[in-house]
């Protein structure tokens, strides 16, 4: 055997022991790497009150160009429980997602020309909370009103008088047997304002 041939037998033997191992230990790792990557994209999620409410619909509060409808739902909540203090009530606590559910049902009334607590799929409120896992124990006060030149504060103030005018929905208002409320309005391109107040005896999860 001549020394060209013991060099090449050499160099296989380095090829095959050294540099082979090296490449696909580089390979295994390569594919653990991406691996791993997708894995914690997988595991990813939203926050807890994300998730929880991540089945109940969040429809926006206004089309209207100069009314904040978040900001008359938190104005009209605020205006109830002033009034349920003068009356030595409890101040009801804000659900999320019973206001999501009231807000829903506002823009139904809005957008299917309807008005009343049954809705056009013959659902009422008790129905909706059970569809979004809201109260179990549900009073309802719906309302509409216009804008008129008038800001949020005002707007307020007047479907609340309206509502403490009117026996039934005074009789949900200072009702001692609900804590929690969620208001939910939804207000047209030409002011007109539909809003609904949800009263539940317990929190829902959020």
């Amino acid at each position: 055997m001549n020394a060209k041939t013991i060099l090449n037998i050499i160099s296989a033997v380095i090829l095959l022991f050294v540099v082979l191992p090296v490449v696909i230990v580089g390979a295994f790792e390569l594919c653990t790497t991406v691996g791993n990557d997708n894995n914690s994209i997988d595991k990813e999620e939203p926050s807890n009150g994300e998730t929880k409410l991540s089945g109940v619909p969040n429809p926006s509060s206004s089309n209207h160009s100069s009314i904040d409808g978040e900001r008359l739902e938190d104005e009209i909540h605020h205006k109830i429980n002033d009034k349920r203090e003068s009356l030595d009530r409890q101040r009801l606590e804000k659900s999320e997602r019973v206001r999501r559910i009231a807000r829903g049902h506002s823009k139904s009334m809005a957008t299917g020309d309807f008005y009343a607590h049954v809705d056009t799929d013959g659902n009422d409120q008790t129905d909706r909370h059970e569809m979004y896992d809201g109260c179990t124990l549900v009073g309802e006060n719906i309302i509409i009103g216009h804008k008129q030149d008038r800001g949020v504060n005002e707007i307020a103030e007047s479907l609340v008088e309206r509502w403490v005018d009117s026996e039934g929905h005074y009789e949900n208002l200072k009702s001692q047997g609900h804590n929690v409320s969620g208001v939910g309005v939804y207000v047209t391109e030409d002011g007109t304002i539909y809003a609904t107040q949800n009263f539940c005896r317990e929190h829902p999860d959020t």
